[in-house]
């Protein structure tokens, strides 16, 4: 049978009798019955609530009128904890794998396409460990299979469900679902179904929401207008009240805003001087993807002399001056003066270090940094050694630091800076943030434009982007980055 789910694969999900990771595989095959037989807490539920998601539904979603309010947290605690789904596109040989793991620093899901069916030593290794989150893609590639890029839920929907959205990455999104939809044509709101069958209490009035957003993304059949009729056998007053509340929602979502407990906890982080991405408050940053979250931040801030600016199409978002003065111009001189000495080299001495292990030099945002991982290689690298003992603007470091301690505090002072956060307390591991591609570009014009730091006409040269928004007329002396 084409097109259809084949197997759920849990790889060392919690195991929620002794609250630590199972060290286990399950399968679950899903065609056909199915039946879950245990005893009470040993996961029958918890395993069941995973097969919505497979189809893009949210964890609120899944868990309405349970009582609980958290699912892809609880059920993926360790970075190598994943659920695999292997399903069947046109033939039974045509196999892909959705592989979903929680994002490091939220109770969110990431998932990556790989072109190909199930193979448990994709996620186990020869050394009989599990592979890590950011780990098993190159592993998967090595094997001679294609991974596709992470996509968060909405993109993940989006290409599994094949919609067609209207933003700026849809074309991608259309590319990949071309490569590995669910089925030939958009399944609209099949999430929503999905969510509603596995859902503990569901009411009518979530089955005609259903409906009623089916019908208002039905465009019937132009060419054949007899094939896009609908026969109703219902009474007049029935098709009535149907209309008045089809008229509604699309009423309603023509003029949708925001959430004010949404747009204020994006504003809370944007005027502690945040750098808002996909890894560092993902909430916030999905409010301000969207065009009202966009457009409302933008009212507040332009009220008190601010703008809402980003880095690039797909970076973080950041609250940005309106109007410079001289006060600002000699707040960011100071600011270049301080990552120039404290900051280059640290990032110097981790361009070094991926370098040194075969890695692409460059950081990037959503890359994880592990501290052991770092220690190891210092002690094994002298030229590592010698990088970081000759780092002297390291905060709070002393003359007797061991090589161990001077990396602790190099960690401690890009999770300061905002530029990585901590994502796992126990094995120290943390994710790189969008900011970080604000640090470059600020390090780009610090290199190219050293000797004239202290000239304001330098300093109005900058990129729009960073921090500062002058007029194109009034811009003068060095050209931006």
């Amino acid at each position: 049978m084409p097109y259809q789910l084949r197997r759920i694969v849990a790889i060392n999900i919690k195991n929620s009798i002794t609250r630590l990771p199972s060290g286990r595989v399950a399968e679950l095959d899903p065609r056909g019955g199915v039946l879950a037989i245990g005893e009470n807490g040993v996961g029958k539920t918890t395993f069941l609530r995973l097969l919505p998601v497979f189809y893009g539904a949210t964890a609120s979603q899944i868990l309405r009128g349970s009582g609980r309010d958290s699912l892809i947290g609880y059920l993926l605690p360790d970075p190598s904890s994943c659920v695999v789904y292997e399903y069947e596109r046109e033939t039974e040989n045509d196999l892909r794998c959705v592989v979903m793991h929680c994002q490091g620093n939220a109770d969110a899901p990431e998932f990556r396409i790989i072109h190909a069916g199930f193979r448990e030593d994709f996620f186990y290794d020869e050394n009989n460990q599990f592979v890590l989150r950011d780990e098993y893609p190159r592993r998967v590639e090595e094997m001679g299979y294609e991974v596709t890029r992470k996509l968060m839920l909405n993109q993940y929907r989006s290409v599994i469900l094949n919609e067609r959205l209207s933003t700026k990455e849809g074309t991608d999104l259309r590319r990949l679902a071309a490569v590995h939809s669910l089925g030939p044509k958009p399944l609209t709101n099949l999430e929503q179904i999905a969510a509603a069958m596995a859902n503990e209490k569901i009411n009518f009035r979530d089955l005609q929401n259903i409906v009623i957003e089916r019908v208002s993304d039905s465009q019937g059949d132009v060419a054949n207008p007899a094939q896009s009729r609908r026969e109703l056998k219902k009474s007049r007053n029935d098709v009535s009240q149907w209309l008045e509340a089809h008229d509604h929602m699309v009423a309603v979502s023509m003029r949708r805003r925001i959430s004010m407990s949404r747009i204020e906890a994006a504003l809370k982080r944007l005027a502690e001087g945040c750098f808002v991405c996909a890894y560092h408050y993902p909430d916030e940053f999905e409010t301000l993807r969207e065009a009202g979250g966009q457009r409302q931040a933008e009212e507040w801030l332009g009220k008190i002399g601010y703008r809402l600016a980003r880095l690039g199409e797909d970076g973080a978002f950041f609250m940005a001056h309106s109007i410079v003065t001289n006060e600002m111009r000699s707040s960011l001189r100071e600011e270049m003066r301080a990552v120039r000495t404290k900051l280059d080299p640290i990032v110097h001495f981790l361009e070094v270090l991926r370098e040194t292990q075969g890695r692409d030099p460059h950081i990037h945002p959503g890359d994880m940094i592990w501290e052991s991982e770092i220690s190891e290689a210092v002690r094994a690298n002298s030229r590592l050694e010698r990088t970081l003992n000759e780092m002297r603007e390291i905060s709070g470091s002393r003359t007797t630091d061991s090589s161990i301690d001077r990396v602790r505090r190099v960690l401690e002072q890009l999770v300061k800076a905002g530029y990585i956060v901590e994502t796992n307390a126990a094995s120290k591991g943390y994710q790189v943030t969008g900011k970080v591609q604000y640090l470059y570009q600020l390090l780009n014009f610090i290199n190219e434009n050293t000797p004239l730091l202290s000239d304001d006409g330098v300093v109005d040269s900058i990129d729009t982007q960073l921090r500062l928004d002058v007029p194109d007329g009034e811009r003068s002396g060095l050209q931006s980055p």
